[in-house]
């Protein structure tokens, strides 16, 4: 019913001001009052009951919050009563003693309760709604602890962060199944749990190492709805060794989570979006076929590491990127693989030692970068095409693949082909054509590519070849061109290379030969021409080339090392351009005796005395001179008369003075 203000103005009559005064004192105390009464009702309250503190809430219901429990003899019982009557509370304003005749309800037990707490049994009445956080748990397992069953009462909606940490119960644990989140800690240690672990389907978060290293639970794991599963959640629970099966509810599995875990089989949830860090790492007893489901991005760093008891893999079309040690030691997996096409980046040691793979490994037309390691050792791999969007392929990313066969064809968009890339890949045959994009060529990129059955072809684009890049590779044929922006040929490049043909010209800008650059490339013939620019043919350089017949060593050679030229045996005729051969250091077994004994040295006109009486030089039977064809003045042989020909004259005339 509604009364309108003049109506109320119209039946009340107030003579003077004084009685309206009057009647708003009284309307305001009135208000007052009222606002007071609840606030009073609600007054917290601490009491002792039984050996427990309990702070009251309002509403007869109260929070435990510690106590001694009760003690027979050296046991410690935390029977938490349910129901506490007849409670003799005490007024904060007056002093006076009212009894409490309504019996108070234990709904909650506080944070840190009983923490670092010594007790030998547990009861939870049904009561408990929430445990608070480090309620009864402790920081190692340096206290005493209930051997008992832990029952958790079915009206828990909460239980807080470490609530019971470090706890030796036993039996089974039941988790009541209106808790919706299960947080950090919360069981971490509690290593006397036995048999199976049951997750409700109310749970929708499993928090940061919730469950480590409770080693007894035995059986399988079902985790069907907790759209998160926190980093080491399950590490250490080596005690499942059923199935592990993950629910569509599930969008995140954090890092560590099952890490070390020995389940046999595993089934990923079809709403999946993320594999954290080395989430199962160590699962080595997972069998049978890894199927990533389409809603998976990415797979992050060592997810799958030494996962070696799967059989195959099936990786799901929406993942773009795998990353480091993703699949590393994953030896068990059999068959072809196929990266997808929306994958762009493959990273460092992704799928090493994955040795188990048969038939082809195709690569998806998205991949820009193949990192360092990516498939070192995969060795049963038996095709590889590498598609056109590939920019970077990274030090030894296919190294020991010896079951490549066929042709090997590197795209036009490398720049780099790194160290140790394809070391190893035995299988390749035919032609090698580096392409026009290429501008180094790295350490051991194709060392033991002893497959190669046709020419190879270096650019012009290339300007470093590293050390052992094409050490063992037999099967080459043909000539050999250097590129001439080369400036340096480093040690065994090319040794081994037994089937090279033809003469060979190191490059004018090449200034040293590293030992063993071209060892046992007996295959050459005619004419070894070098460079103009090189000042040290290490040891080795040219050992074992027996099929070279003529043999050119510029002006500016100062050192030529140990071995350089050791069985050379088709040597016919040295024609060295320097004028001055003290200025050239000769090591005593540059030159084998046979080459000293049948080979002949030519040397500029007039300087035989010179030759003749030189360390190392004189131990040639036949010296003789010869008049340089080439331009007037050019004393260096580098075909112009240059700054280079005014100091070997100066250089001459400091010797003879």
């Amino acid at each position: 019913m509604k009364i309108h203000h003049k109506y109320l103005y119209n039946h009340i009559h107030f003579k003077n001001n004084t009685a309206m005064k009057l009647l708003l004192r009284f309307l305001l105390m009135v208000l007052i009052a009222l606002l007071i009464l609840p606030m009073a009702n609600a007054q917290t309250v601490s009491f002792t009951y039984n050996g427990f503190n309990f702070v009251t809430n309002g509403s007869n219901t109260v929070t435990l919050s510690g106590g001694t429990g009760l003690t027979y003899y050296l046991d410690i019982y935390f029977d938490i009563p349910a129901i506490a009557h007849h409670i003799y509370t005490t007024t904060s304003d007056k002093g006076t003693v009212i009894e409490h005749d309504d019996p108070y309800t234990v709904t909650k037990v506080s944070d840190y309760a009983f923490w670092n707490r010594n007790f030998t049994s547990l009861t939870i009445p049904n009561t408990v709604t929430d445990i608070g956080s480090h309620a009864f748990g402790c920081e190692n397992s340096g206290y005493i602890s209930p051997r008992t069953l832990l029952i958790l009462p079915e009206s828990l909606t909460s239980i807080g962060s470490s609530a019971f940490r470090y706890r030796r119960f036993n039996g089974q644990l039941k988790i009541p199944e209106k808790v919706t989140t299960i947080k950090d800690s919360v069981f971490k240690n509690c290593s006397g749990f036995t048999g199976p672990l049951i997750i409700p389907e109310s749970v929708t978060s499993i928090g940061n190492c919730a469950f480590t290293d409770c080693s007894g639970f035995t059986g399988s794991l079902i985790i069907p709805n907790s759209e998160s599963i926190g980093f080491s959640a399950f590490a250490g629970c080596n005690g499942l060794t059923d199935s592990l099966i993950i629910g569509n509810g599930v969008t995140s599995i954090s890092s560590g989570a099952f890490l070390g875990c020995r389940f046999t089989s595993l089934k990923l949830g079809e709403s999946l979006k993320e594999i954290g860090t080395c989430a199962f790492k160590d699962c080595s007893k997972l069998k049978g076929a890894l199927v990533i489901p389409n809603s998976v991005t990415d797979i992050t760093f060592g997810a799958f590491t030494n996962c070696s008891g799967f059989s195959s893999l099936k990786l799901g079309d929406s993942v773009t990127f795998i990353g480091e040690s993703a699949f590393e030691g994953c030896s068990g997996f059999t068959g072809p693989l196929t990266i997808p096409d929306q994958v762009t980046t493959i990273d460092n040691l992704a799928f090493k030692g994955c040795s188990g793979f048969t038939g082809p490994l195709t690569i998806g037309n998205s991949v820009t970068n193949i990192r360092e390691h990516a498939f070192k050792n995969c060795s049963g791999f038996t095709s590889l095409i590498l598609p056109k969007s590939v920019t970077v392929i990274g030090g030894e990313a296919f190294e020991g693949c010896s079951g490549f066969t066929g042709l090997l064809t590197i795209p036009n968009s490398v720049t780099d082909i790194a160290g140790g890339v394809f070391a190893g890949c035995s299988g390749f045959t035919g032609s090698l054509t580096i392409p026009n994009s290429v501008t180094n060529i790295g350490f051991g990129a194709f060392e033991g590519c002893s497959g190669f059955t046709g020419s190879l072809t270096i650019p012009n684009s290339v300007t470093n070849i590293g050390n052992r890049a094409f050490d063992g590779c037999s099967g080459f044929t043909g000539s050999l061109t250097i590129p001439d922006k080369v400036t340096d040929i480093s040690f065994n490049t090319f040794r081994g290379c037994s089937r090279f043909t033809g003469p060979l010209t190191i490059p004018d800008k090449v200034t040293s030969i590293g030992f063993g650059a071209f060892e046992g490339c007996s295959g050459f013939t005619g004419t070894l021409t070098i460079g103009s620019s090189v000042t040290t043919i290490h040891e080795s350089a040219f050992k074992g080339c027996s099929g070279f017949t003529s043999l050119i060593i510029p002006y500016m050679v100062s050192n030529i090392s140990n071995y350089a030229f050791q069985n050379c045996t088709g040597l016919k005729e040295i024609h060295n351009r320097n004028m001055d051969p003290k200025s050239v250091y000769l090591d005593g077994t540059a030159f084998d005796s046979e080459t000293l004994t049948n080979c002949v040295l030519y040397v500029p006109a007039g300087t035989i005395s010179l030759y003749r009486s030189c360390n190392g030089w004189k131990n040639f039977v036949h010296i003789v001179e010869e008049e340089h064809e080439g331009v007037v003045g050019d004393l260096t042989g580098d075909g112009v008369v240059d700054v280079d020909d005014l100091n070997f004259i100066i250089n001459i005339m400091i010797h003879k003075n």
